[in-house]
Formats: C-alpha cells, structure tokens, sequence
C-alpha cells in the first residue's frame, strides 16, 4: 500500500495493490495524485481497476476524472455523494486555483454498505468523526485562515479572516494583512549590471575607488 499527502489541504489518498494478480485500487484521488499515482502504477506493473471515493469533497476528488481517462478504472461512490462528482465546480465553497473535470460514469452504492474507510487522523464521510459519534468539530468558515474542510459542527475556533495578497515582505506588493497567499507577489528585477555602483551606466575607474572605499567595511 502507498499513502500520498497531495493538494492544497494536503489530503491522504491510498493506492492499495495485489501482487498476485497486479492489480489495484485507489482511494480517494485529490489534486497532484495523478502523477504520483500513475508512477507507482508503472513501477509495479499494477492495474488500476476501481477508484473508491471516501465522500466527494473537491479535496478528495480532484484527480478523479483525469485518471480515470488514463486508467479506464471504475469509479465508485455512495449514491448520496455523487451530485458533487457530476457537477464539481458548483460545489468547491471557495474559488480554486484549478478546474475539477466531472465523472460522469460511476458506480453507487447504497446504505448496504456501512463503511470503507483508511484514515489517518480525523476524517468525515458527511456524518460521523473517526472514532467517535459526532460530527468533527473545528472552523466551518470557508473564509476563516482556522478553516477544516472536515469539520462538521463550528466549535468557534475561527477567529483569522482569510485575506488574499502577497505575503513576501521583501516583494514591491507585499500586503502586510494577507493571511494567504495568492501568487501575485512581484519583486524588482536583478540589477543586470551590478558592477556599476555609482549608476551612471558604465563600470569604470570612479566604481573601482567606490568598492576599494569600501571594502573592509563591517557591515554588522
């Protein structure tokens, strides 16, 4: 069994092979699963045939479309979870950076089947929280930096709203109250000459003396 950390929320999904037939099955495909994936597909000469899908949050499902083009691998996933995976952008909470492909071929399950779950920490199938009962508690703002995409009940931990801006201090558009980062930091180009110190265009005789007035200098 391989276990890959993949996509923005860092999301667990498993890929589970049988030696003897070389086949295999994955659970959950979140985004950047692909490649991952696909490798230790060719290393091991595995077959991908089933793609089991946990619940249908973006986070969980983002790869999903994308190997199954590659693969052929059937695609299963509780019946009451499968409008997510038909229409995936409709239901992400957020704006994504990326775009989720829609499956529309899958196979449903029903209440006949109780559980099918590998986890690694707390984790939610729409109702309950590993190992308990209830429902995960944690931040169920999507716009609070405190967010848990598996929390089902708000235990008012939110308390950082999430702001979007250059987070670099030393970019010219840096944003001191950005909370995340949205990738439009932008820096000054490198000096193509630094040579001339003095900055009149060439490097002569006066950016000599300037460096040589310089040097030894203790700039703590």
């Amino acid at each position: 069994m391989f276990c890959f950390e993949c996509g923005p929320v860092a999301t667990n999904c498993y890929l589970v092979g049988d030696e003897g037939s070389r086949t295999a099955f994955l659970i959950d495909a979140p985004h950047g699963a692909f490649e991952p994936v696909m490798r230790v597909l060719d290393e091991m000469s595995w077959t991908l045939t089933d793609l089991l899908l946990t619940h249908t949050h973006w986070d969980h499902t983002a790869d999903c479309a994308r190997l199954l083009r590659q693969t052929g691998a059937r695609v299963v996933v509780h019946e009451a979870d499968l409008y997510r995976l038909t229409d995936p952008m409709a239901h992400t909470i957020w704006p994504l950076p990326f775009v989720i492909d829609p499956v529309l071929d899958a196979v449903t399950i029903g209440n006949e089947i109780t559980s099918l779950s590998v986890v690694s920490g707390n984790s939610t199938s729409e109702a309950l929280c590993f190992g308990s009962c209830d429902a995960c508690a944690g931040c169920t703002d999507p716009f609070s930096v405190e967010f848990d995409p598996y929390a089902g009940v708000d235990d008012g931990s939110c308390a950082t709203a999430l702001i979007w801006g250059c987070t670099y201090s030393d970019a010219t558009n840096f944003l001191p109250t950005a909370t995340k980062d949205d990738g439009s930091c932008q820096f000054d180009a490198v000096n193509p000459c630094p040579a001339d110190i003095d900055g009149n265009g060439v490097v002569a005789t006066p950016d000599l003396l300037a460096f040589l007035a310089a040097f030894g200098t203790d700039c703590d």
